[in-house]
């Protein structure tokens, strides 16, 4: 299936419209591809958009009498499409249809009269079955259609002789202005016929047949003065020796496009009989492209016979026409052997206007030195990509006469070496013999001995064109950072180039292995592509660059990056560092991550996508602030907290196709920054997870999808399955708001637990957390404080501890008995406290420093808190300081209630003997020798 035959329609529509003044005048590079009738790939970009815009317009009028075909209203009338509809017939056309498209079906005859609307202007039938335009010998079946300016006939079953074409068949036509017949059967003789059955067409403009033995432009084709456009195809034969003769074009003297390209690189096709036929010419005559004065554009790829020998007899007759642009590509099979492009092969060159040449595709491995000087200054534009070139210092200069070039692409070198079919080497090796013979002819006519000479040119010394560029600035000490270097450094590389090169191409050249100190001699390279070549360092810094605003060195497996190697391109635009390996450079991680791209503030693109970069430093991109779209996808990114705020041109960040489990709450924060202005992330393709965890991350997505692109397809997956993230957030807030409710409901809980634990074991043991309080702080404060283990003597005997209602029993009856009458020491607070400290400090020095405690206990006394104070200091003393010896003595003094009595009191009463002061004074002598003795 020929793809540019997919709509001839929208062909003729381009072909009309680079006949107009502003396509004239259009840049070279967007002319030649619409100027030349085949360029497959526009005219699919450009029935594509058209489709687009038909989707917009397209309504649901009626056309025809099949309900398959699509209607679209044109300024002009209907647009009927029926391609691809498995149609056998032609159906019934309205009046209002001025264009049909009846394309890749099955039909066996054209439409007829009935079927067709009279003012029918674009009839496309190819791609049928159709043997016949005729059902008589006399008229074709649509003869009535006399307006029609475009017919596509291509593709068919058409035998292109007599009786299936005759002279006048299409007298009718005499407004038709692109006819198309290629791609249909070949006769096993010539049709010299041809020029009286193309006659009647005196508008056309446009012509495309297939090229077979004996075919002839006769007189006839001398009177069609409109036809500019001729495309030869087919170049199939048994015999291959399909020759263009001096003479081949000598009626055609109008045109200026001429295309006898094969439609691929290399076509094997076979006959009836099983034998092998090759789709090229073998040779081209001298002076045979000199008939065409008014030549523009000539095209001569794919034939892989022709060989540079039939280059050189084109070039020859260059000269003579008006040539603006001159493909030549792929003239010899893939895997032959390498040539050398000599000087005579494109000497006459210098004499044309030319200005495109590509020469792409011919195992040129060398040139001859000085070969630049017979291209043409008019030069604009030079191919030589996909040969065997190696780059010798000589073959590129002098250059001076390319004052115009700007575009030199060396792409696709050396790919010979790289395996190839079997199948395709084969009918190669059949023409090794010719190959042979053109290049012994070739080498005979080359001028002087030595056949890789000069071209009759003095070569100036290398450093002599390095000291001549004005654009290079010498220094005696190399600096990267400023990028001044010495003359002659072995580590530097200098690039001379023309002095206007705009855009140099140079990717999958099999070139490495690092990019170390680049130095150019011109200021005027604004596109730079090297990728897919095998630089593993990008060292750098590349000099002399600063107009550079496309840089491409993508794919490259670069995993050594210097901070200064961008440092010297100031006006770089975009930058492609996709497919490398820069995650394992370490350079965009630590703190030198600020100065690789801290100067390229003007920067708009930035692809660092397949890199395998696993973090990124926070300032990063400190300095982009143009920047519009960074790509970052296919990576191991597990979070982007990147600053970006500072970017307010930024539309696009790419993070699909990472490692992201949900974002940072400082991710989040940086990104909500900028969520209300026009900003798109694409996070597709990450593995988001389902849980509690991720929570808060899948709301805040949820709450900002119209940033996020393709929101609506994103998953996240939980341990058991995916689910769409906006059915994973509704499913997490019920789980986890549970969770949260239960959680927090079991930390109160908890925290209200252990602190009624502590309060409770505080409350218990109060008394001795006071009680190591006051020795503590009498150890602090070196109240000679002293174990009872270590001490031999108390400094009293008793310490009295009563209530202020007992102070005369205290003071008159147990003093006078037990400190005059028995001598005892007694320690009384009123006398005995020291001044100044408090009373705390002073009950438990007291006590501490008393050989026994008396407690006179009456209802007064469990109602003091100092009593009860005094009692549980004296008990810790009794359990800790005096391990167990007892020192409490109780005399219960007056009658007290049980329920009454403190706890402490009743687990020493319990376990220790007690007094009970007697009310009969008969009574007290007894009392008083009990207690004098449990003093002893």
């Amino acid at each position: 299936m020929k793809l540019q035959h997919a709509d001839g329609y929208w062909l003729y529509i381009f072909k009309t419209l680079s006949e107009t003044d502003n396509f004239k005048h259009s840049s070279h590079c967007i002319q030649s591809d619409l100027l030349s009738s085949i360029e497959t790939n526009m005219i699919i970009k450009a029935f594509l958009l058209l489709s687009i815009l038909f989707k917009i317009v397209s309504s649901d009028i009626s056309c025809s009498t099949e309900p398959k075909c699509r209607c679209i209203l044109l300024e002009d009338g209907i647009y009927a499409d029926c391609s691809g509809r498995q149609l056998n017939s032609s159906p019934t056309f309205n009046e209002n249809v001025t264009s049909i498209n009846l394309s890749f079906n099955y039909l066996i005859y054209p439409p007829s009269n009935e079927n067709l609307p009279e003012s029918l202007q674009n009839l496309n039938v190819s791609n049928n079955l159709i043997y016949t335009l005729s059902f008589d010998t006399e008229k074709i079946s649509f003869w009535k259609i006399t307006g029609l300016k475009f017919l596509d006939l291509s593709s068919n079953k058409l035998l292109i002789d007599e009786p299936f074409f005759f002279p006048n068949m299409f007298s009718n036509f005499s407004l038709l202005e692109l006819l198309d017949i290629s791609g249909n059967v070949i006769p096993e003789k010539g049709f010299p016929e041809l020029h009286n059955v193309m006659a009647p067409l005196i508008s056309l403009r446009f012509l495309s047949l297939d090229i077979f033995e004996s075919i002839t432009f006769g007189r006839s084709f001398e009177r069609l003065s409109n036809l500019k456009s001729l495309r030869l195809t087919g170049v199939c034969n048994t015999s291959r020796t399909f020759i263009i003769m001096e003479d081949f074009f000598l009626y055609l003297p109008f045109l200026e496009y001429l295309d006898i390209s094969t439609l691929e690189v290399w076509t094997s096709m076979y006959n009836n009989t099983g034998s092998p036929c090759y789709c090229s010419f073998t040779s081209i005559y001298r002076g045979a492209i000199g008939k065409l004065t008014n030549l523009k554009y000539l095209d001569i790829s794919n034939n892989r016979y022709l060989g540079l020998c039939g280059f050189r007899n084109i070039t020859y007759d260059l000269n003579l026409t008006n040539i603006k642009i001159f493909k030549a590509r792929n003239l010899y099979c893939q895997d032959s052997r390498s040539v050398t492009l000599y000087c005579d092969d494109i000497r006459t060159l210098r004499n044309t206007s030319l200005e495109e040449l590509y020469i792409d595709g011919n195992n040129i491995d060398i040139g001859q030195s000085g070969i630049l000087t017979y291209l043409p200054s008019s030069l604009l534009i030079l191919s030589i990509s996909e040969n065997r070139w190696v780059a010798g210092l000589y073959t590129w200069y002098p250059y001076d006469n390319l004052i115009n070039l700007v575009s030199i692409d060396i792409s696709n070198m050396n790919n010979h070496q790289m395996s190839q079919n079997g199948a395709a080497r084969f009918p190669c090796c059949l023409y090794f013999l010719g190959d042979v013979t053109c290049e012994k002819s070739r080498i005979k006519t080359v001028s002087g001995d030595n056949t890789t000479g000069t071209c009759s040119y003095t070569p100036q010394h290398y450093n002599d064109y390095i000291q001549s560029s004005k654009s290079v600035d010498i220094f005696d000490n190399p600096d990267p950072w400023r990028c001044s270097y010495p003359l002659g450094d072995v580590d530097v590389h200098y690039i001379l180039v023309p002095e206007n090169v705009k855009s140099i191409v140079m990717n999958n050249s099999r070139m490495g292995y690092a990019i170390r100190w680049t130095i150019f001699n011109t200021l005027s390279i604004i596109n730079l592509t090297l990728s897919n070549n095998q630089f593993y360092s990008f060292i750098g810094p590349i000099c002399n660059a600063t107009n550079l605003k496309f840089l491409d060195l993508s794919g490259n497996r670069c995993s050594s990056l210097t901070p200064y190697f961008l440092n010297t391109l100031p006006s770089l635009e975009t930058l492609l560092l996709n497919n490398n390996l820069l995650g394992l450079a370490g350079t965009l991680q630590n703190k030198n991550a600020v100065f690789v791209f801290g100067s390229l503030t003007n920067l708009l693109y930035l692809d660092l996508s397949s890199n395998k970069l696993s973090l990124l430093s926070k300032n990063i991109f400190w300095n982009l602030q143009k920047i519009r779209l960074i790509n970052l996808k296919d990576n191991l990114l597990t979070d982007f907290n990147i600053n970006v705020k500072h970017m307010p041109d930024l539309t696009l960040i790419d993070l699909s196709k990472n490692q992201i489990l949900y974002l940072s709450k400082n991710a989040m924060d940086g990104i909500g920054q900028r969520t209300s202005w026009n900003l798109k992330i694409d996070l597709s393709k990450n593995p988001f997870i389902c849980s509690c965890d991720s929570r808060l991350f899948l709301k805040w997505l949820q709450k900002h999808q119209l940033v996020f692109k393709g929101f609506s397809k994103y998953q996240c997956s939980n341990s058991t399955n995916h689910e769409p993230l906006i059915d994973a957030v509704l499913s997490l807030d019920k789980t986890c708001s549970t969770h949260t409710a239960l959680i927090i409901v079991c930390l109160v809980l908890i925290i209200t637990f252990l602190v009624c634990l502590i309060i409770a074991i505080l409350y218990r043991n109060k008394w001795k957390i006071k009680y190591w309080y006051y020795i503590a702080k009498r150890n602090y404060f070196q109240y000679d404080y002293m174990r009872l283990e270590e001490r031999q003597n108390y400094k009293f005997d008793v310490f009295l501890s009563y209530a202020d209602e007992e102070r005369i029993f205290a003071i008159m009856e147990l003093t006078k008995q037990l400190e005059e009458n028995e001598n005892f020491r007694l320690c009384i607070h009123e006398r005995d406290f020291i001044p100044g400290c408090d009373i705390a400090d002073n009950i438990v020095n007291a006590i501490h420093n008393s050989r026994k405690v008396i407690f006179v206990v009456t209802p007064a006394f469990l109602k003091s808190k100092w009593c009860i104070y005094e009692l549980n200091m004296a008990y810790m003393e009794y359990v800790v300081s005096r391990q167990g010896v007892n020192c409490m003595i109780m005399v219960i003094k007056e009658k007290i209630k049980e329920r009454d009595i403190p706890r402490k009191m009743y687990d020493i009463m319990k376990d220790e003997s007690y007094l009970t002061f007697p009310d009969e004074e008969e009574d007290k002598e007894a009392f008083w020798e009990r207690l004098i003795d449990s003093l002893r």
